[in-house]
Formats: structure tokens, sequence, C-alpha cells
């Protein structure tokens, strides 16, 4: 697995506001990443082991800000309907 394909899929979800979209590419880059070091059988240079720890480190912190801006919208969808 070429190990551009990471770096480029990793790209395409930093800017992604939408959040379909957003959830395909964090599991698509992930899926990568990892598809990645299967392929090198982890025999990877340090310097991209640690860009690929960098980047999951980054998508994992994506996902949480993601989940918490659902539970936030949910309660604000629910406090606009007048309920508590």
């Amino acid at each position: 697995m070429d190990d551009k394909r990471w770096r480029v899929l990793y790209r395409t979800t930093v800017p992604e506001s939408e959040k379909e979209k957003l959830q395909a590419y964090v599991m698509a880059a992930e899926d990568a990443i990892n598809g990645r070091a299967v392929a090198l059988n982890g025999n990877i240079l340090r310097e991209e082991r640690v860009a690929m720890g960098s980047v999951l480190s980054a998508l994992r912190g994506l996902k949480r800000e993601r989940a918490r801006s659902t539970v936030v919208e949910s309660e604000d969808h629910h406090d606009a309907g007048g309920s508590k």
C-alpha cells in the first residue's frame, strides 16, 4: 500500500464539515494507515511511524469532537422543542 494514500485521505478529512463525509473519510484514513502498517509487516521507517501515530491521534480527536458536537446539537434540538 502506498504511503501517500493515507496522507491524502487525512488531508481530505481535516477540512470536511459534513458529518457523514467526515465519518467516511476518518474511517478510510484509519483503514489506509492500518493497511500500510500491515503491508509493511511492521517494517516502517521511524519518520513515517511517527507521522502515522500523529495522524491516528488527530483522527481520534476528530471523532471525539464530532461525538461531542452531535450531543450538543441533540441537546440544542431538544431544548428548542421546549422540553427539558
